[in-house]
């Protein structure tokens, strides 16, 4: 392969982070995913799949790693809803900022089958 096949293929998705000023926060919906919690082992948690956030204020970077450029902008918009992967991530950072204790079951009282 030569460096122009090479180059053409090498990509970098953005980004994106959210600062809010959160007025009210709506949870729906739940999912059993996986996460790794801290130093210690993988956990079995219980997620929102669906977070509805009101804020006074929504503050939006959009980082591009290729060019390592991060664009800021202060949203219109005082309320978002996300979905899916988004969602599972701020209610994890969520229960961080509440100083909560992530709890779930360990990995290892799963049973491994054959």
């Amino acid at each position: 392969m030569d460096i122009q096949q090479y180059v053409k293929k090498v990509t970098a998705p953005y980004k994106y982070l959210y600062l809010f000023v959160i007025q009210f926060l709506d949870e729906e919906g739940t999912i059993h995913r996986l996460e790794n919690a801290g130093k210690r082992n993988r956990l079995l948690v219980r997620r929102s799949y669906r977070v509805r956030v009101v804020c006074d204020r929504i503050i939006k970077a959009t980082v591009h790693p290729l060019k390592k450029e991060i664009k800021v902008e202060e949203l219109a918009e005082r309320e978002l809803v996300f979905d899916g992967s988004t969602a599972y991530d701020i209610a994890h950072e969520i229960e961080h900022l509440k100083k909560k204790e992530i709890r779930g079951e360990s990995l290892w009282g799963f049973k491994f089958l054959k």
